[in-house]
């Protein structure tokens, strides 16, 4: 085969792939280029089909700092090319080997994070939310088989997609790989019919490093019992992809019914998560868990079992660190969220303070409104009305403007009679009865007469504050969130 048709051939592989892609700002994409083989075949492809297609590229380039004097020269050599071609530009240097301290990482996690924050940088710099990455089908494999030696699932035998999206920092980002069907011997061939200049990364040869292991070591093992090995593992990888894409209605559907974004978290309807089968289980949660974290490198098939089990067996008030998010099981629902502080949603209120009838008071973040009304054109008056629904509004006797009203959250030894029942209870066993979750009862704004709570903020009135006159006036108070 001549080297024009060799170009031909590569071109067209990625030139197929363009039409998928989806420009949400301008037409751009941010080329992350090493200075090997396989990113500067990309970038010079790319960088032939941009008129035709009408976009423009922005060259990105990392200095891990991890080769000393070669990892300058690979930045100067990058910066070179970027000239060359007159694209717009981006070479920045960084401490991996601080950063993997730090964070106690390997050097290649280390490496990972680093580079995808600097390229999301990138790509907001530039004013777009793709990526292009030079992987290749070798990069494929060896993608595979770390993901059969971590312990993975479907998802992991299916490896990379050409076009993925990742969040980076709170923002999505699509990540294109046009060389994906692509053997890394191809670009190479690529590069030599073209003049392409390269730089060899040294550290390709590093066997400590886990994918160079498998590349090295693993793989041409492999081969002495299937010299097709390569060819095996992707065509494992188009069945996963199939079998997944089958599975994805099904998957879509039952996330839309058990789980829901609240407290910022991502809620759990236990009951209906456990009725699912295991394989479901697992995608639900890789799918919240990429939502929250971005990626799911970080955990293994054995995390999602553990976190299952955890979801099925747990007590109500358990809370766990897991690898990068929290679980706290709460009664019949389980919160998955980043931050500690996430899931304490309700504004906190300190001391008591009195309420003015009729009449607003801000109290930090809450904001209490009052006033009169006349129930007779008021239909929303049934007393009954939330015991079984949590509210930030009420209605209330007027004879409650005959003493002080006042805001607090719980006190020990608080007790109430709530509406529908004789005698009082303790606060503490209603709230617990309620199902109120314990991250949020410290919170809940109790609203007092001189006598005592007369409203379980969100939750239940008092006995003694439920409306006598069905036809007379009566005090309406909403609590409001800013």
């Amino acid at each position: 085969m001549t080297a024009s048709n060799i170009n031909s051939l590569f071109e067209k592989e990625v030139e197929n792939l363009i039409p998928t892609l989806n420009f949400k700002e301008q037409n751009s994409i941010v080329a992350a280029i090493s200075g090997g083989q396989d990113s500067m075949a990309m970038l010079a492809c790319l960088y032939k089909l941009s008129n035709k297609y009408n976009f423009t590229l922005h060259g990105a380039h990392l200095n891990h700092q991890l080769r000393e004097s070669s990892s300058v020269k690979d930045a100067q050599f990058v910066t070179s090319q970027f000239k060359n071609l007159n694209i717009p530009y981006t070479v920045e240097s960084i401490d991996v080997s601080k950063y993997k301290a730090i964070k106690k990482l390997s050097t290649e996690e280390a490496a990972r994070e680093l580079r995808y924050q600097f390229l999301s940088r990138v790509a907001i710099k530039a004013k777009t939310n793709i990526i292009a990455i030079g992987h290749t089908s070798d990069d494929q494999v060896e993608t595979i088989l770390m993901n059969i030696i971590r312990g993975c699932g479907l998802n992991g035998l299916k490896g990379m997609n050409h076009l993925s999206t990742r969040k980076i920092n709170s923002r999505t980002f699509s990540l294109f790989r046009p060389l994906l069907n692509i053997e890394r011997r191809e670009t190479l061939n690529y590069c030599k019919n073209n003049n392409i200049p390269l730089r060899i990364d040294e550290s390709n040869t590093n066997i400590d490093l886990t994918r160079n292991k498998i590349r090295l070591k693993l793989i041409p093992y492999l081969q002495t019992f299937n010299p097709s090995i390569k060819d095996s593992l992707l065509k494992l990888s188009k069945i996963s992809s199939t079998v997944i894409e089958d599975q994805q209605i099904n998957v879509k559907n039952s996330f839309n019914e058990i789980v829901s974004f609240q407290n910022n978290s991502f809620a759990i309807n236990i009951p209906k998560f456990n009725s699912q089968n295991t394989h479901i289980k697992i995608q639900i949660l890789m799918e919240i868990i990429k939502l929250l974290c971005g990626d799911l490198r970080h955990l293994d098939h054995n995390d999602y079992y553990n976190l299952i089990s955890l979801v099925d067996t747990a007590k109500t008030g358990t809370k766990k660190y897991l690898r990068g998010f929290h679980c706290l099981i709460s009664y019949n629902q389980a919160f998955l969220y980043k931050k500690e502080t996430d899931i304490q949603t309700l504004p906190i209120i300190k001391g008591s303070h009195k309420l003015i009838i009729p009449g607003d008071v801000t109290l930090g973040k809450w904001q209490i409104k009052s006033k009169l009304i006349n129930i007779a054109n008021n239909s929303n008056t049934d007393p009954f009305k939330h015991l079984n629904k949590s509210s930030y509004s009420e209605t209330f006797d007027i004879s409650l403007l005959e003493t002080d009203l006042h805001v607090r959250t719980r006190t020990p030894g608080d007790r109430f009679v709530p509406l529908g029942m004789d005698n009082t209870k303790k606060l503490k066993d209603f709230m617990v009865d309620s199902k109120i979750p314990s991250y949020h009862r410290d919170r809940i704004p109790l609203v007092c007469s001189n006598a005592g709570i007369i409203w379980v903020v969100g939750w239940r009135i008092s006995n003694s504050a439920k409306l006598k006159n069905p036809n007379g006036k009566a005090i309406q108070i909403n609590f409001e969130t800013k």
